[in-house]
């Protein structure tokens, strides 16, 4: 084991209850039990990992719960499920563009940027309406929709897109939907005991998919990817991808591990921690109900320091390698 990322508190506190959380470069959006959206700037201190938090903006009047939020800064758009319904808002002025008047009785949502081979980005979404799901793509301020409706065995849990599939976790169940006008529906396996199955999107378009302590990686066919399943010290509740780590919210840690090597880099304690998200490369944040803290990813020449001395070669090679990729980009 190494340490590959320290933690930084950022909000300590809170008055508010978190229910849910989304950032882009240094900027951090909480979205709260009670219905109010509130937007930090986090600017890191030279020379130090210490950052200067402000409060830049407070919105009540959502006087809804906030289920759910995810940020398309490409779009400067900001998509919420708020009380079921689907809204888009701008995401700086907080100014509601549109909602997705079809989509009313929604559960869950899931949102993918793709980038076609003449450089345009393509925001599609996939939304969980009782039993079907409803895709969508976006355009001219709107979204519109994709395909028709697809019909699923039971009300979505928790999804992610791969590539031209969705992952879909159900109570009992885990499916694989094509949505590439094949629309074949495959059954992949049992979610196991926890309560909640969880599915969360990988960096490289393949989907990580939880069966109680174990994590699969699987491809838009829904064939795994890797030679072993990782196996985590307890049940993740929540999952984000930095290559080359994999970091998991377990119910008392957040613990990461590597696909290959398959190894388990580094446990940090945190006090019930409950959501992940990413901003960005190295832009982790972890929160607790009333609690954030940022991931600072240690020095990579250190990194690499410590797992030469360790003699985990093949992970010192991969870091060294991203170290070369960024300078070249």
């Amino acid at each position: 084991m190494h340490d590959a990322f320290e933690p930084v508190p950022i909000l300590e506190k809170l008055p508010l209850q978190i229910d849910c959380l989304a950032a882009w470069e240094e900027w951090l959006l909480v979205g709260t039990k009670q219905g109010h959206l509130l937007l930090y700037r986090i600017r890191k201190d030279a020379g130090c990992n210490r950052f200067e938090v402000t409060l830049e903006k407070s919105n009540k009047n959502f006087s809804k719960k906030i289920q759910q939020i995810h940020v398309v800064s490409q779009f400067k758009i900001l998509v919420s499920l708020l009380e079921n319904n689907i809204y888009v808002h701008d995401l700086l002025t907080f100014q509601q563009i549109t909602t997705v008047s079809k989509a009313k009785g929604a559960s869950l949502f899931t949102c993918d940027l793709q980038h076609t081979e003449t450089g345009e980005e393509v925001l599609r979404m996939c939304v969980a309406v009782k039993k079907k799901l409803q895709l969508y793509f976006w355009k001219d301020r709107e979204f519109h929709e994709l395909q028709g409706d697809f019909s699923v065995p039971d009300v979505p849990k928790s999804m992610a897109w791969c590539e031209n599939s969705i992952c879909v976790g159900f109570k009992r169940d885990y499916y694989l939907i094509r949505v590439d006008g094949k629309g074949s529906i495959k059954e992949l396996f049992p979610t196991g005991k926890q309560l909640e199955p969880l599915v969360a999107p990988l960096a490289d378009g393949k989907v990580a998919v939880g069966q109680d302590d174990l994590t699969v990686v699987l491809n838009e066919e829904g064939i795994c990817t890797q030679k072993c399943a990782l196996n985590w010290t307890d049940i993740p509740v929540a999952m984000e991808h930095q290559p080359p780590y994999i970091i998991a919210v377990l119910p008392r840690y957040v613990e990461i591990r590597t696909f290959e090597p398959r190894l388990l880099v580094q446990s940090i304690e945190l006090q019930r921690p409950r959501f992940i998200t990413s901003g960005g490369s190295n832009i982790i944040y972890v929160a607790s109900n009333h609690f954030v803290w940022r991931l600072i990813p240690v020095p990579m020449a250190t990194q690499i320091q410590q797992l030469l001395q360790d003699k985990q070669f093949e992970l010192a090679l991969q870091l060294a390698v991203s170290i070369i990729s960024e300078i070249w980009i």
